[in-house]
């Protein structure tokens, strides 16, 4: 349902799920740098406790940008 006056505000029907990208988690670990070479990553558990199974990514002056590829597929929303 909508409601348009000057903007329009819709509230989405409560049996409908609309997702966004915080429900999805992702590795930095399986991305790339802008080199497209692998990334650096630690696993220390002093210095990150409770990493995931590889490691975690680390950012210093050699690895400032790193980049994730995210594909989503479902249908678009007009």
């Amino acid at each position: 349902m909508c409601a348009c006056v000057f903007v329009c505000v819709c509230s989405p029907i409560a049996t409908h799920y609309f997702p966004s990208l915080y429900h999805d988690k992702y590795e930095l670990e399986d991305g790339y740098t802008v080199t497209g070479g692998a990334v650096r990553y630690g696993f220390n558990d002093r210095e990150f406790p409770q990493y995931s199974w590889r490691g975690y990514a680390i950012y210093s002056r050699l690895q400032v940008t790193l980049i994730q590829s995210n594909y989503m597929h479902g249908t678009v929303i007009d």
